[in-house]
């Protein structure tokens, strides 16, 4: 379905409406949106995190942990 994502100039506007930290995706686990509060709490400029890898704002310390983190094409299932 071509709505299953949210388009670029819809995912920002609806992200900066909310009050916790937030980001939006693409099924491949590229950050597309994030807002305010997310880039405060992962102490990024809020222009650098979208096209990212969504492991770019886990810590490398986390990273070894066991829990599965998904990684650039990478997805659960």
């Amino acid at each position: 379905m071509e709505n299953d994502f949210p388009n670029q100039s819809t995912s920002q506007l609806l992200i900066q409406l909310v009050g916790e930290a937030a980001k939006f995706t693409d099924p491949g686990f590229a950050i597309t949106a994030c807002n305010a509060a997310a880039s405060a709490l992962f102490v990024y400029n809020q222009q650098d995190i979208p096209g990212q890898s969504i492991s770019f704002l886990v810590p490398t310390s986390l990273k070894t942990n066991s829990l599965p983190v998904p990684d650039e094409g990478e997805g659960f299932g």
